[in-house]
């Protein structure tokens, strides 16, 4: 699927971003519905509710744009 970028008219394409963990483990980030729900050892989250990040740049301006899919 081609993408023109909204903010230039240039082309955009796919990719996604690195999420990190606190052992070190790389994933792509997810998207959580609600508000983060703050622990003392970090974040609880109910991981059957999320959603993973697609995430496109624009080849020329370098704007990026996230869906959760």
């Amino acid at each position: 699927m081609a993408k023109q970028c909204p903010r230039c008219t240039r082309s955009m394409e796919e990719g996604f971003i690195v999420d990190v963990d606190d052992y070190g483990v790389k994933e792509t980030a997810k998207w959580h519905e609600g508000k983060p729900n703050r622990v003392w050892w970090g974040m609880k989250t109910d991981k059957s509710a999320t959603r993973e990040v697609s995430t496109w740049r624009c080849t020329g301006c370098g704007l990026l744009e996230s869906y959760a899919v």
